[in-house]
Protein backbone atom coordinates (compact mmCIF):
# COMPACT_ATOMS: atom_id res chain seq x y z
CA UNK A 1 0.00 0.00 0.00
CA UNK A 2 1.04 3.44 -0.75
CA UNK A 3 2.36 5.71 2.14
CA UNK A 4 1.10 9.00 3.26
CA UNK A 5 1.99 12.27 2.03
CA UNK A 6 2.07 15.21 3.95
CA UNK A 7 -0.02 18.30 2.71
CA UNK A 8 0.02 21.35 4.82
CA UNK A 9 -2.09 24.56 4.56
CA UNK A 10 -0.53 28.01 4.49
CA UNK A 11 -0.94 29.57 7.12
CA UNK A 12 0.75 26.42 9.16
CA UNK A 13 3.41 26.85 7.00
CA UNK A 14 3.58 30.21 7.75
CA UNK A 15 3.37 29.28 12.09
CA UNK A 16 6.41 26.36 11.70
CA UNK A 17 8.12 29.51 9.84
CA UNK A 18 7.62 32.16 12.68
CA UNK A 19 9.02 29.29 15.27
CA UNK A 20 12.73 29.43 16.72
CA UNK A 21 15.18 26.34 14.78
CA UNK A 22 14.53 24.42 18.24
CA UNK A 23 11.03 24.32 17.72
CA UNK A 24 10.70 24.03 13.74
CA UNK A 25 12.76 20.59 14.67
CA UNK A 26 9.78 19.72 17.31
CA UNK A 27 7.22 20.34 14.92
CA UNK A 28 9.23 18.76 11.89
CA UNK A 29 9.19 15.41 14.45
CA UNK A 30 5.66 15.38 14.76
CA UNK A 31 4.70 16.18 10.98
CA UNK A 32 6.35 13.20 10.50
CA UNK A 33 4.74 10.90 13.13
CA UNK A 34 1.58 12.18 11.72
CA UNK A 35 2.49 11.53 7.93
CA UNK A 36 3.92 7.60 9.52
CA UNK A 37 0.52 7.03 11.93
CA UNK A 38 -2.23 9.57 11.02
CA UNK A 39 -4.64 6.87 12.26
CA UNK A 40 -2.88 6.47 15.62
CA UNK A 41 -2.83 10.84 15.96
CA UNK A 42 -6.23 11.48 16.47
CA UNK A 43 -6.97 12.34 20.04
CA UNK A 44 -10.09 14.82 19.34
CA UNK A 45 -12.60 14.50 16.17
CA UNK A 46 -14.72 17.53 15.08
CA UNK A 47 -17.43 17.16 11.96
CA UNK A 48 -17.03 20.03 9.47
CA UNK A 49 -19.80 21.33 7.88
CA UNK A 50 -18.89 19.16 5.25
CA UNK A 51 -19.70 16.29 6.72
CA UNK A 52 -15.99 14.71 7.30
CA UNK A 53 -14.17 14.33 9.77
CA UNK A 54 -11.44 16.72 11.10
CA UNK A 55 -8.81 15.29 14.09
CA UNK A 56 -6.71 17.14 16.29
CA UNK A 57 -3.29 15.47 17.24
CA UNK A 58 -2.06 16.99 20.73
CA UNK A 59 1.42 16.85 21.70
CA UNK A 60 4.20 18.67 23.61
CA UNK A 61 3.16 22.36 23.25
CA UNK A 62 1.07 21.81 20.11
CA UNK A 63 -2.68 21.32 18.30
CA UNK A 64 -2.05 20.13 15.05
CA UNK A 65 -5.37 19.97 12.75
CA UNK A 66 -5.70 17.44 9.81
CA UNK A 67 -8.10 14.99 7.95
CA UNK A 68 -7.00 11.88 6.18
CA UNK A 69 -7.85 11.76 2.43
CA UNK A 70 -7.58 7.98 1.75
CA UNK A 71 -8.38 7.51 -1.26
CA UNK A 72 -5.15 9.66 -2.67
CA UNK A 73 -3.37 9.14 0.49
CA UNK A 74 -2.84 12.36 2.01
CA UNK A 75 -2.51 13.63 5.51
CA UNK A 76 -3.82 17.05 5.01
CA UNK A 77 -2.81 19.48 8.13
CA UNK A 78 -5.10 22.34 7.56
CA UNK A 79 -4.13 24.31 11.00
CA UNK A 80 -1.37 24.22 13.49
CA UNK A 81 -1.29 26.20 16.86
CA UNK A 82 0.02 25.87 20.25
CA UNK A 83 -2.64 24.21 22.55
CA UNK A 84 -3.35 26.66 24.99
CA UNK A 85 -4.78 28.98 22.50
Amino acid sequence: MKPFELMVAYPAVEFIRQQNRAEQRALAGLLEALKKYPHNCKDLTELHSSGREHFVFLRSRYAIKFWIDEWEREVKVLHLQFRDR
